[in-house]
């Protein structure tokens, strides 16, 4: 039986999000409104860790900071985060570029 995903907001891979934690800047695996999920060996992180840090697309400069939580910690190191605070406008950036392919407005 094959196990069905109902998520609440589109995941994609594209365009790249870098996303920076305690010193540790990743691109990350996939990505939507909800959260993301980096391939992060080098973060010793426990689930229900509370971080703070820094989102932005790969190809621009402008960061914006957030709060997430980690939802689920995979044997292959790489790590699943929920947004907890984010800029409304760079939530909506994200929601939209998810559906189009790429981010509405890049700075």
């Amino acid at each position: 039986m094959a196990i069905v995903e109902n998520r609440r907001y589109r995941r994609t891979s594209f365009p790249w999000l870098e996303v920076q934690i305690r010193g540790f800047t990743a691109t990350a695996k996939d990505w939507s409104a909800g959260g993301v999920a980096l391939e992060a060996e080098g973060l010793d992180l426990r689930v229900g860790t509370i971080v703070k840090g820094e989102a932005g697309w790969a190809a621009a400069t402008k960061r914006t900071p957030f709060y997430a939580d980690l939802v689920r910690r995979m044997p292959d190191g790489q790590l699943a985060f929920r947004w907890l605070d984010l800029d409304p406008a760079f939530l909506r950036e994200l929601d939209e570029a998810a559906h189009a392919g790429e981010p509405a407005g890049r700075p």
